[in-house]
Parts: structure tokens; C-alpha cells; sequence
């Protein structure tokens, strides 16, 4: 607290006194009768508004010194056999998707693991002599993935048929090196809407060329690196699942690092890490910009984002530490058919720039919001606006926070609001009118359209399947400009709610027209109770149903069971019990069963249903004003395209591209479902 002088008379006042400097921000002014008056110096509201441009302009460059400033990409000749090429790595991009989309059971998986395996055989050939690299073509054998947390929660999944490319390079006179070994992962399989030059060619290509790259100079290694190039991480981590848990080099590892995608671009970043502190810490010590986003982690395990990497299963499963590295620019078309056109600087990994992405944040938020609603038609079209909107004023705040004060003081307030309400309304004007297209190629909408031949509630065979287009939208909004551009008659609306096992579409468009071709009855699968009977050896007299399931060529099942009605449930592939009898979750009443696998992967299954003793059939308490629930509902998938969808998809306005979840449906798909009372 400043002391103030007592007011003197003029005469009595010296010079010096009167030339006294005063370093305050107050104006202290006396008048005859000794009343003060104090005011306070304002800043120039110009001085402020200057300033925070500066500020904001400070920050775009920053953003675009560690985003968009990319250092050149090297040829192999100025790598050299130890370097790192980009243009040697983009080339396995581009063989790679010119395959086309290869997902799981597909012939184009089976091309892209030729083509792997034979860049493996490469490396082994053009090694260092005093390195040892070793090549292993590995099939799996049929298992059960339960991890039970975050997006898996009450969830297990099967799978069988999986093959993988395992390297492993090691020097060749250090034996115990072997048992202490670096796994690097990725997966080869990707979706059926895209080619997956993003997710995860592009990593497949990091690895094979860092591959090269060690096998040159690995005789100086203490430890052996593992490269894991998978199939099945698309279906469920599938893939990461059964090497930790069949294959003999998985006990050997110490510290997994995985390489994802959650974009097509960009350089990548580590978003999760641990449990243990130390690759973190080992990490930081030697990387040239050792930085990450810490959020990430949390939200991932919290399901938010509704997906999952295979780091996962390395720390869940096989009990690892590592790190986690994604990339996500132009997130907005990720599983999509869009253009998948990587920049060259995605080879620049993690491992030498990572760095703090706030500023980027806001990007890939508005990239996201084309997958919000996981559930189309569920989701208020305001709801996602909003979600933004509040993040976007806290981040701005929280940046803010020190300046804030400085112009609640200067008077710069009325102009900055001035400014902000101006580029709010102009924003507005510029996307309602058109000016700014909501969606482009690059920020395409998110759709399905899917074939569906629905046989539920037909149990028996007694009644013709329906058979239907269904176009759908996981972007929030209605889809009538883009049905008015197709035709094709569709009719939108909330009337028919379609229930998939895993998703529902609340709000769709749906036709009938030209629907019967490009299936048969023979692609329907079918559900058979084998047995139903009471145990009464024990003293609980336990119900149990036995099923059958044929896939009927599918390579793809998705299986719910009503855990009101079942408590517990066993799973049979070729008569060996993947599932035995224990405790287990469920989510949304349901318990879900996924299966995938390879072209001679099983397609029937035998399913042991135990019921719970309160269960409305059982108790006899159903009551007969509420739609009842089936027992058993299910859905398989067909990387097929019927005549009536490939001329809808040929209509598609530019701005929409398909897209695919791990929950989403193929291109055709069969409903079928076993009532409680069969």
C-alpha cells in the first residue's frame, strides 16, 4: 500500500519537490479546499487490440513451425544404408494401397502379407554380416480377446484364421540380447471403406524402413527388436491378442511401442504411455523434442472416443510398459473412402518431434465432429456445437488467464468483443449462405450405406426376410440435400429404428426399390436351439439352451446375449470351448460377441445358455405392455457390394464418403435374432 504526502501550500513547497518523479499509474491532484481526486492512466484500447493480434499471430506461427514446417524427405541415396529414407518409406505406402482395401478374410490382405513378407526377406538378405534377422510367417490359432475395459467393456472377442509378419533383428554374437527384446507394432489389415494409407500403411511403411535401417548396424544393439506387422487390430485388437498370447518370441519382450493413426497426416504424437515411468522417462532423455499430450491417455481409457490401439492388450494382457504414437491431421477423413493423400513429413515419427498440441486441438476437434454420433439419429444436431463451443471458450480462457486482467484495465474490452461478435455473425452468414460449404473433401460427412436383409423375428423360417438400402449418417444432421441429389427413393425419417447388435440408427433414410439382387437365402444366417433342458442333479435346477450358429460364408459376426434373461453363457469354435463359464459383464443389458477371421476361418459355433433364475420366461412375469426383448440377436457382414448399392454409391454427392468402425456395418449385412419364448 502506497503512503500518500499531506497536501502543503504552493508556498511553502520547494523546488525539488515540485520536480519529484512519481512511478505510479495514479494521477493524485489537489485543489484549494485540499480535496483529491485520483484517476487512472488508461492504456490506448488500439495499443491493446495491437497486441493481442500480435499475440494470436505469435501463436499461428509457432503452430506452424511445429505443424506445417516439415524438413525435407531424404532419398536413399542421401540416407544412406544407416539413414532413414521417406521416399523409400512412402514407396511401401503407395504398393500398399494400390491393393485397394484390405480387410480381414479379404484377398487383398492376403496380397498385402505377401508384399510384407517380402520386404522382409529383403532386409534378412541385405543385413550387416554380425546381425541376425529372422523372419516369421505366423498363423494363429482361434482365441478369445476379453480385455472387459473401456469401449470393450462387456464385450469379448473371438477370432481365428489370423496371419502376421514377425521380424526380429538381434546381433548375432550378444545370445542374451534375445531375451531382452524391443517390440515395435502396427497392423497391415484396415478397413473395407478405404484403402488405409493412414491407418496403417503408412506405419507398416515406418517399420519396414526402420527395419533396413537397424539391420545395418544392429551388431552394436544390446537388445533384439521385434517388429510386429499384424492382421485383426481393426476387428478388436485382435491381432496384438493372439502374438502375445501363441507366439513363443512374446515372452521375451520387455517394452512394447505401437504406431496408430487416428488421421492421414501431420507428424505423430505420444498420447499414451506407461504404466511404469521409465520408457517415458528413457524416452525423454533422449529424444530431440520430448513432448506429449497428456490428456490423451485418460480419455482414451475412458471410452470417450469409442476406439481402442493395440497398446492396450500390450499393457492389459502381456502386463507391458511402452509408448503409444498416432498422428491425427485430417482426422475428419479417417476410415473413410475420401483421398487418402499423406504428406510426405509423416515419416518424421515421434521419436525425434513431439511436441505440446494444444494449438492443434481445435482442428481436430472440428475433424472429429464428422464421426459424433455413434448411434445416427441418437445424438441432438446442437449437441456437438455445443461440446466445441465450451471447449474452445475454456482452452481460450485458460491461454488467456494473465492477459485477461491487462484489458479489463486498458479499455481494450469494447473492441475485442466488438471484433468477436463481428467474426461470430460473419462466420454465420458465410455457412448458412453457402459461401463456406459445411462439408468439403477434406472434412467430408461420415455415411453408411449398407444392404440389409433383416430376418428377425422370423425365427422358424415362417416368413420372407426384408430386404432394404439403408443410407445413414454418423455426422449430426439431417441427410434430405444429399437424398434430393441420390434419389433413388429414399425416405428419411425417425419412423424405422434399425438395431445393428452394436449401434442403432435412430434416424436414416431407407429404400426398398430394385433391393432383391446381389443375395440369397443361402447368405442368411441361421439359429438353431439344439436343446432345451432343466439340470436336476443339482439343487438349483438350472436351465440350460443349447445353440447352433452357422455364418453361412460370413466373415464377420456380431452376436448379442440378453443378460436379463442368460447369466452366464460358453462359446464353442470346432468343438474347443474359447469361452468357458465365469463371470460376465455386460453394457446396455446386453452381452456382446464379435467375431472375425480369415478366409478358412469356422463358421459355425455351438453357444451353451445358462438362464437367470429371475428371467421373465423362467418367472413367468412378462409383462405384456413392453416389447420384449429376443434372447439372441445377431448380425454378419459382407464385404460385398449388391447391384442396388453400387448405383447408390455412385450417386454420392463429394462432399459425403463412406466410413467404417470397428461396430459399423459392411457393405451388406443379414439381422437375424431367437425370441425368449422360441
Amino acid at each position: 500500500m502506497r503512503k500518500r504526502t499531506q497536501p502543503e501550500s504552493s508556498s511553502s513547497s520547494s523546488p525539488a519537490s515540485k520536480s519529484e518523479p512519481r512511478a505510479t499509474d495514479e494521477q493524485i491532484k489537489t485543489s484549494s479546499n485540499d480535496s483529491i481526486h485520483v484517476s487512472s492512466a488508461k492504456r490506448s484500447g488500439l495499443v491493446w487490440t495491437v497486441a493481442f493480434a500480435t499475440l494470436i499471430c505469435a501463436s499461428y506461427g509457432v503452430y506452424y513451425y511445429q505443424y506445417e514446417h516439415m524438413p525435407p524427405p531424404l532419398t536413399a541415396e542421401q540416407a544412406g544404408r544407416r539413414g532413414f529414407s521417406e521416399l523409400e518409406a512412402m514407396k511401401h505406402v503407395k504398393a500398399l494401397t494400390q491393393l485397394g482395401p484390405h480387410a480381414v478374410g479379404s484377398d487383398a490382405l492376403d496380397r498385402a502379407l505377401q508384399y510384407v513378407l517380402a520386404a522382409s526377406q529383403k532386409i534378412k538378405e541385405s543385413k550387416h554380416w554380425e546381425a541376425d534377422v529372422e523372419v516369421d510367417f505366423f498363423h494363429a490359432k482361434s482365441g478369445a480377446n476379453r480385455v472387459g475395459t473401456g469401449v470393450f467393456k462387456g464385450k469379448t472377442l473371438i477370432y481365428s484364421d489370423l496371419n502376421h509378419i514377425v521380424l526380429r533383428i538381434l546381433p548375432k554374437y550378444a545370445s542374451e540380447a534375445g531375451e531382452n527384446a524391443i517390440l515395435v507394432s502396427s497392423h497391415i489389415d484396415t478397413v473395407s471403406a478405404g484403402e488405409g494409407a493412414g491407418d496403417c500403411s503408412s506405419c507398416v511403411a515406418v517399420m519396414l524402413e526402420l527395419a533396413r535401417v537397424m539391420s545395418q548396424w544392429a551388431h552394436e544393439f544390446k537388445n533384439a527388436v521385434i517388429f510386429l506387422f499384424n492382421t485383426g487390430e481393426e476387428e478388436g485388437l485382435n491381432g496384438a491378442h493372439s502374438f502375445v498370447t501363441q507366439h513363443p518370441w512374446s515372452t521375451t519382450i520387455r517394452v512394447a511401442v505401437d504406431l496408430e493413426a487416428m488421421g492421414i497426416g501431420g507428424r505423430s504424437a505420444l498420447f499414451q504411455a506407461g504404466p511404469n515411468l521409465w520408457a517415458v522417462e528413457n524416452f525423454a532423455a533422449v529424444a530431440k523434442y520430448p513432448s506429449g499430450q497428456i490428456i490423451g491417455q485418460d480419455l482414451f481409457a475412458s471410452g470417450v472416443f469409442g476406439t481402442a490401439t493395440d497398446f492396450q492388450v500390450y499393457t492389459e494382457v502381456a502386463g507391458l510398459s511402452g509408448l503409444d504414437f498416432a498422428y491425427t491431421d485430417k482426422s475428419a477423413v479417417y476410415h473413410t473412402k475420401a483421398i487418402e493423400a499423406c504428406d510426405s513429413a509423416f515419416i518424421y515419427y515421434a521419436p525425434f518431434y513431439l511436441h505440446p498440441s494444444w494449438l492443434n486441438m481445435h482442428y481436430n476437434m472440428v475433424q472429429s465432429l464428422v464421426r459424433f454420433d455413434r448411434n445416427p439419429g441418437g445424438t441432438p444436431e446442437w449437441l456437438g456445437n455445443v461440446i466445441f463451443a465450451v471447449v474452445i471458450a475454456v482452452v481460450s480462457c485458460l491461454t488467456l488467464v494473465y492477459l485477461l486482467s491487462y484489458v479489463h484495465l486498458s479499455g481494450a474490452k469494447g473492441p475485442i468483443a466488438f471484433a468477436s461478435f463481428i467474426l461470430v455473425g460473419l462466420s454465420i452468414i458465410m455457412v448458412s449462405s453457402g459461401i463456406i460449404p459445411p462439408f468439403s473433401e477434406e472434412t467430408a460427412r461420415a455415411v453408411n450405406i449398407v444392404h440389409i436383409v433383416d430376418a428377425s423375428g422370423k425365427f422358424g423360417g415362417k416368413q420372407e426376410p426384408s430386404s432394404y438400402i439403408a443410407l445413414y449418417s454418423a455426422t449430426p444432421g439431417k441427410l434430405t440435400k444429399e437424398v434430393e441429389q441420390i434419389k433413388e427413393g429414399f425416405v428419411c425419417g425417425r419412423d424405422n429404428v434399425i438395431d445393428f447388435v452394436t449401434s442403432s440408427m435412430k434416424y436414416g433414410c431407407l429404400t426398398d426399390d430394385n433391393s432383391e439382387g446381389g443375395w440369397s437365402q443361402s447368405d442368411i444366417p441361421t439359429i438353431h436351439v439344439n436343446s432345451d433342458t432343466v439340470d436336476t442333479e443339482g439343487n438349483e435346477n438350472e436351465r440350460i439352451t443349447q445353440v447352433s450358429i452357422d455364418m453361412k460364408g460370413a466373415k464377420r459376426l456380431t452376436l448379442a446375449i440378453n443378460a436379463k434373461e442368460i447369466e452366464d453363457f460358453t462359446f464353442k469354435v470346432d468343438s474347443e470351448e474359447l469361452v468357458p463359464r465365469d463371470a460376465k459383464s455386460s453394457i446396455y443389458g446386453w452381452h456382446i460377441i464379435e467375431f472375425s477371421g480369415g478366409k478358412n476361418a469356422a463358421s459355425k459355433f455351438e453357444i451353451a445358455l445358462y438362464w437367470a433364475k429371475n428371467s421373465t420366461r423362467a418367472a413367468g412375469n412378462s409383462n405384456g405392455k413392453e416389447k420384449q426383448q429376443p434372447l439372441v440377436k445377431l448380425r454378419t457382414d459382407f464385404d460385398r457390394l449388391t447391384p442396388k448399392t453400387e448405383r447408390v454409391l455412385s450417386k454420392l454427392p463429394p462432399w459425403c464418403s463412406l466410413f467404417e468402425g470397428s461396430i459399423s456395418s459392411q457393405p451388406l449385412s443379414f439381422l437375424n435374432s431367437l425370441p425368449v419364448n422360441f
